[in-house]
């Protein structure tokens, strides 16, 4: 078995929710049993995607690399987790090779939320907290609501549930990783820090999601290694 992905921290943010959640592939993936190949990576990190590359060059499409492979392996099955992009791609569900697409942009998009980022704040830095809401507040003004203030000042109106609701509404075709870069951005200009967490390292989160919140997407395509 071989999975596809864009890069490591496609990895690494389908690591945490294993972790998460205890699924049944937890072992795989925080062990490295799992083969897997970076269609975006230049240099992929794993031993195993090396000495692929060594025997059949570098391929972007995993559909080429992958019956490359098979061609000497002919059991071998696959299964592709890439980002919709908002390119509304189509899954191509095939015996050997299943290519499937985030519904919504990127997978950061399923666990970076205004109680998550306070969350890990609380726990890692806790004497920025008022400056992180401050810092998130202003990214969903200017992300979220396009500055308008008067959507904004109702967003804020709302109950709690009703609030996280309609920032998942409205953002689930947006990059939430840019938007949490201007989150940090906006905290170091704050607390004149330097940045809490890079792009690569944006999975810490996920272990602050309540499991009430793991959308069923996650668990759905995760469920893909027992087929």
């Amino acid at each position: 078995n071989i999975l596809y992905v864009e890069g490591s921290t496609d990895i690494e943010m389908l690591k945490a929710f294993t972790d998460l959640l205890d699924h049944p592939m937890k072992d795989y993936f925080l062990t490295n049993k799992l083969n897997y190949y970076f269609v975006k990576d230049s240099e992929p990190k794993a031993s195993f995607e090396k000495e692929i590359d060594k025997a059949t060059g570098s391929y972007q499409s995993h559909k080429k690399h992958f019956y490359a492979l098979k061609a000497v392996i002919p059991r071998l099955t696959g299964i592709a987790i890439f980002d919709g992009d908002n390119q509304k791609c189509i899954d191509e569900i095939k015996d050997d090779l299943v290519t499937v697409y985030w519904k919504k942009y990127e997978l950061e998009n399923y666990f970076i939320f205004p109680e998550v980022i306070e969350a890990f704040v609380q726990a890692n830095s806790p004497s920025d907290i008022e400056c992180l809401k401050q810092a998130v507040n202003k990214a969903i003004l200017v992300d979220i609501f396009n500055n308008d203030e008067q959507a904004y000042k109702g967003y804020l109106k709302l109950p709690a549930a009703l609030r996280r609701q309609t920032f998942i509404n409205n953002t689930q075709y947006k990059k939430l990783s840019e938007f949490l870069d201007h989150v940090w951005d906006n905290l170091a200009e704050l607390t004149g820090k330097s940045r809490i967490l890079n792009k690569g390292q944006y999975y810490q989160l996920i272990q602050y999601l309540p499991k009430n919140m793991v959308d069923t997407e996650i668990v759905e395509k995760l469920g893909l290694f027992n087929a």
